[in-house]
């Protein structure tokens, strides 16, 4: 199994705006379509947790956001986005009951669900029914200079990767419209077949447990009791210094964001030059470091309290490279107490090895592997996202570098790709939370920056507390690349 983690990064570069064309030419018709049996499709066991945990104040969306310089093409836009819906077929899929079992089948995408113009951030209307409506959905906007696109995904639909995928058909669609004198700009021909193949997983022997990581359990009775094991433990959530007034729904999704320059960054990656230990590690150790603290200076008290942090790990093969926008990932748990999350070169040395395990053999808490267990059981499932505790403390994901994939393909001016006439400039966004889980933060690389966006629970988080949370997160960043005294 491999892990992905990688980073963030943004330049602002001045540039001109070429002409829009008033004429839009269609595309060639897609000479690889998707195949006309495809569907029904069966969900796998990890989108059909994603259809069952999904909450009215905690959908089970993101939302990526794509920057470019430049005016933003109305028809172009929605043109480009057709393609990508017929090239990538869970984009325009609802889920039904066949048999007794949750299958997606084709419906066709409405069009009122690619807008033009500002985007919904109510988190109530960020919500998907996949039973009523594909899990898709986009908007787009321009003031002339700057363009904005945002994404928003239903996760039983893709991941992090499938977004990658689904934008870097876009970013080659609206190019071939705009440009179509660059001729070297062509879509990859994706693999339909591995769609049916996409909760299918190749895994290596586990090897015997070593004093810092517990074996993957194997045998039924053992993936058992390692669920119980999971669910007896209660990490700590969040804590907040003032108590908010009970709402009815919460309110705006806000996405903070901060980024390191492009120094900085070379700052963290000449710390870890001549060690074992990656960014990722860094960036998981850090995120437990900055909770301990940040509960401790909030009331908590003691050393045992546990804190869980949720990280997605690709699943994704070779063979996956030309794989449409689905879900090919799990989710693993890294938990520990207050005295480690303390006790800096512990806290990280842990993690590079739990980190390094997961990467070659797979995680004790692993959630594809545990989902087929629990859900032999009816209805166990959501009786258990019910449950009013806390699965874990935050979320982070690493979106990765989000040009990768783009440079090779388009033409570049001043560093950016050029896509049509547009620019380039950053794609990155926050992962879901759910019921105390208060805090996502989504990591991404671009033009060698690193990007840092996250989104607290607005239900129990201040705007104030979420901006003096994220402040104290970046500090504890700096402290790290300067080799402080608490981070060595």
């Amino acid at each position: 199994m491999k892990h992905s983690a990688r980073l963030a990064d943004s330049l602002d570069v001045d540039t001109a705006c070429v002409a829009t064309p008033e004429i839009v030419e269609p595309l060639e018709p897609c000479k690889h379509l998707p195949p006309h049996d495809l569907f029904p499709l069966p969900l796998t066991a990890f989108e059909k947790f994603m259809l069952v945990d999904d909450h009215r104040d905690y959908p089970r969306t993101y939302t990526v956001l794509l920057e470019l310089t430049g005016q933003l093409h109305q028809a172009a836009f929605e043109t480009a986005m057709g393609e990508v819906i017929q090239r990538n077929p869970l984009l325009s899929a609802i889920v039904r009951k066949c048999h007794s079992r949750w299958h997606w089948t084709a419906v066709v995408f409405p069009s009122d669900e690619v807008r033009w113009g500002e985007p919904v951030t109510e988190s109530g209307s960020l919500r998907i029914d996949l039973r009523k409506q594909p899990g898709f959905r986009v908007s787009g906007t321009t003031d002339g200079v700057n363009s904005e696109i945002r994404f928003t995904f239903h996760h039983a639909v893709c991941d992090g990767r499938g977004a990658r995928r689904v934008i870097l058909d876009w970013l080659t669609a609206y190019a071939a419209i705009m440009a179509p004198e660059q001729k070297h700009v062509r879509f990859d021909q994706l693999d339909y077949e591995r769609l049916r193949r996409r909760g299918e997983f190749t895994r290596t022997p586990p090897r015997p447990k070593t004093e810092l990581v517990p074996a993957e359990p194997v045998t039924l009775m053992q993936r058992i009791r390692t669920i119980y094991q999971f669910l007896s433990q209660h990490p700590t959530p969040l804590r907040t210094s003032t108590k908010l007034p009970r709402l009815r729904g919460r309110g705006p999704i806000e996405i903070l964001s901060f980024r390191f320059s492009r120094s900085e960054v070379a700052q963290f990656r000449d710390r870890l030059r001549g060690s074992r230990i990656r960014l990722n590690d860094v960036a998981i150790a850090i995120l437990l470091n900055s909770i301990a603290k940040w509960n401790r200076s909030h009331g908590e008290s003691g050393s045992d309290r546990l804190y869980r942090i949720l990280v997605p790990v690709d699943l994704r093969e070779p063979s996956d490279q030309f794989l449409p926008a689905a879900n090919r990932l799990s989710f693993v748990f890294i938990t520990r107490h207050t005295s480690l999350c303390l006790d800096w070169p512990s806290l990280l040395a842990t993690i590079r090895a739990e980190m390094d395990y997961i990467e070659e053999h797979g995680s004790q808490y692993n959630l594809v592997n545990a989902l087929p267990v629990i859900q032999s059981v009816p209805g166990i499932v959501g009786a258990a996202v019910k449950i009013p505790i806390c699965f874990s403390t935050a979320v982070l994901t690493n979106l990765g570098d989000t040009f990768r994939g783009v440079r090779r393909r388009f033409p570049e001016e001043n560093g950016r790709p050029v896509i049509g006439n547009l620019q380039f400039v950053r794609a990155g966004g926050a992962p879901p939370i759910r019921p105390k889980t208060r805090l996502g933060i989504g990591l991404t690389i671009s033009l060698g920056e690193l990007v840092v966006q996250s989104q607290f629970d607005s239900q129990t988080f201040s705007p104030e507390d979420a901006a003096e949370f994220m402040r104290q997160f970046a500090a504890n960043w700096q402290n790290w690349g300067n080799s402080t005294p608490e981070y060595r």
